[in-house]
C-alpha cells in the first residue's frame, strides 16, 4: 500500500520534487532542495551492478518493472535503485504512469496493484534509465547521503559506535533498519554520540 501511495502522490502534490524518506531515517544535517540537485537536475539513487543472485527479491522486482514498462528481461548484474532516502522528479513519475498505461492497456494503479511483488524505486529507476535515457531530466547518484544499516542483526553499543564512525562527511542522515531489531536505547545512544562528535549538528 505504501508503495502505491508514493506513486500516487505525484498526481496530487503540486511540487516539482518528492522527498521519499524511510521511517527509520533520522536527519542529522540541514537539508534544502539544493541538497538533492546536481547542475539543476534532481538526483536519484543508482548503484551500478548492485543487484545479482545474492539479492533474489531485487531480481524479481527488476523483472516486474520491465514487464510493466514493456521491456525485455535482462541478466544480472543490474543496477540497484533501492535506498532509504530518495528523491523523485514529479514530471518523471507522471510520465512513468502514462508509460505503464500504454504498455498494459490498464489504468496504471490497477496494473501495478495487480503485482504480488514490486519495488517503486526499481520501477522508477528502470524507467529513467531504459525508457527516458538521454532525455531524462534527472541524474543518477551513487549515494543518497544516508548512512544506512540494513543487516538483520541488532547493533550493540560498541557496534553502533563503529557504524556511526563510518559515516561519510557529506551524509545528511542515518538509517538503522527496524528489521535489525536494534534497541531504542542503542539507537538513541548512537545518534547522541554523532551529535556530540559533530559539534551539535541537527
Amino acid at each position: 500500500m505504501q508503495q502505491l501511495v508514493k506513486l500516487q502522490a505525484a498526481a496530487h502534490i503540486p511540487a516539482d520534487r518528492l522527498l521519499l524518506v524511510d521511517s527509520d531515517v533520522r536527519f542529522v544535517r540541514r537539508v534544502t532542495q539544493e541538497t538533492f540537485l546536481r547542475e539543476g537536475r534532481t538526483c536519484f539513487y543508482r548503484k551500478e551492478a548492485g543487484v545479482d543472485g545474492r539479492l533474489p527479491r531485487h531480481l524479481v522486482w527488476h523483472d516486474v518493472a520491465r514487464r510493466l514498462l514493456g521491456l525485455p528481461a535482462d541478466r544480472p548484474p543490474l543496477p540497484d535503485y533501492v535506498s532509504a532516502l530518495n528523491v523523485w522528479d514529479r514530471r518523471t513519475v507522471l510520465a512513468l504512469q502514462e508509460r505503464i498505461q500504454r504498455t498494459t492497456g490498464r489504468p496504471w494503479l490497477e496494473a501495478v496493484a495487480a503485482q504480488l511483488h514490486f519495488s517503486e524505486f526499481i520501477l522508477y529507476g528502470v524507467f529513467v534509465d531504459k525508457i527516458l535515457g538521454d532525455n531524462a531530466q534527472v541524474t543518477p547518484s551513487a549515494s543518497m547521503l544516508c548512512h544506512s544499516y540494513w543487516t538483520p542483526k541488532p547493533l550493540s553499543l560498541a557496534t553502533a559506535g563503529e557504524f556511526i564512525r563510518g559515516m561519510a562527511a557529506g551524509d545528511i542522515a542515518v538509517m538503522i533498519s527496524a528489521k535489525s531489531q536494534t534497541s531504542l536505547d542503542v539507537r538513541r545512544a548512537a545518534l547522541s554520540s554523532l551529535h556530540l562528535r559533530s559539534g551539535g549538528i541537527g
